[in-house]
């Protein structure tokens, strides 16, 4: 009985070594490749795996590259969703989260076209779309909370809607990234988020700044 929970247990590790080699490949070969240069051949050949190692744990090469992509991008979002849903000051918890994100995009700013180039796949019907939606769903819901208590507070406006608010500012953060990485000598992204969230917070009459 022992011996055989050993030998259990023993595929499980093998299996799960092998399905995070064959992400950490997916991520590494887009990276250098994109999307299209992507080739399942080349994946599990970096992994150290067989072709079959793709279909039994993701079941097709798009949806091994979906995970991988976007599965990594919710772990860097992740300290800034943290942020977010924080108690307390709702303009202090804003801010704080946009500090978060500006400083990852520092830290990652070489991934900016691999981040594009994945929403433009989510686009399309498919695994992209699936786990795009899934994630941008999730930051949509967390910011639509934290506008509704920005409303309910009076630090902005009644007017806004909270949900189209929310998915508004996914949208200026998508099109941050595109901007900075056409015209990099252009307004830097702390600039930009930093205006953005002036003029959000300064439309319920307040003098509320990012510094202060």
């Amino acid at each position: 009985m022992t011996t055989s929970s050993n030998q259990r247990r023993s595929k499980s590790q093998r299996e799960t070594s092998t399905r995070d080699d064959l992400v950490r490949a997916a991520r590494d070969i887009v990276r250098d490749r994109g999307l299209a240069g992507a080739t399942s051949r080349d994946i599990t050949a970096a992994a150290g795996a067989n072709l079959a190692a793709i279909t039994y744990h993701f079941g097709s090469k798009e949806d091994l590259i979906a995970h991988a992509l976007f599965d990594e991008l919710r772990q860097r979002l992740e300290p800034a969703l943290t942020v977010l849903g924080r108690e307390g000051d709702q303009v202090s918890v804003m801010l704080a989260a946009i500090a978060q994100l500006t400083a990852d995009f520092d830290a990652h700013r070489r991934d900016a076209p691999l981040y594009l180039e994945a929403l433009v796949a989510a686009t399309r019907p498919g695994p992209y779309a699936r786990t795009a939606r899934t994630l941008l769903q999730k930051i949509r819901r967390l910011l639509r909370t934290r506008m509704q208590e920005l409303v309910d507070a009076g630090f902005a406006p009644a007017w806004i809607d909270p949900d189209a608010m929310a998915a508004l500012i996914i949208a200026v953060a998508n099109g941050l990234v595109l901007q900075v990485s056409i015209d990099p000598r252009g307004p830097g992204h702390e600039a930009i988020a930093a205006q953005f969230a002036t003029l959000l917070l300064s439309a319920g009459g307040g003098t509320v700044t990012p510094d202060g």
